[in-house]
């Protein structure tokens, strides 16, 4: 032990010394397989939620059928956003599921079916708005 001058005295460490490593959870294990487990039960579900996306929308549909005598004041979207909004929906579940399978276990994955289900919701919130009576 060398004195540093001050009346304490330093301990030298070796060269080659490697720091602990940082242990943020008393078992990793079990926080991963977790976290891959919310990740693709997420992902998975993009795909019952597309299907109800579907099925809104083409309720929303039919539900406006009946103003073939009446105008309707808000008949939803053009055909072109018709289009993306309703086809859009298996879209983002496959595209979701496919993506999942090279972000599941990587930490920040979740945001992948998260931002799946966002689009979702999205697309639900623009028949709310579009098809109003």
């Amino acid at each position: 032990m060398a004195d540093t001058g001050f009346g304490a005295q330093s301990q030298k460490t070796p060269v080659d010394a490697k720091p602990l490593p940082v242990n943020r959870s008393a078992h990793p294990a079990v926080n991963h397989g977790r976290r891959t487990l919310i990740n693709w039960t997420l992902a998975l579900l993009t795909v019952p939620g597309a299907a109800v996306v579907m099925m809104l929308w083409f309720g929303a549909v039919m539900g406006v059928a009946g103003c073939s005598a009446l105008p309707c004041r808000h008949e939803g979207p053009g055909e072109f956003l018709f289009t993306v909004l309703v086809y859009g929906a298996p879209a983002v579940a496959v595209l979701t599921v496919a993506m999942s399978f090279f972000t599941a276990t990587r930490s920040r994955g979740v945001l992948v079916p998260v931002a799946g289900w966002a689009l979702l919701v999205a697309d639900v919130v623009v028949l709310a708005i579009s098809f109003r009576p």
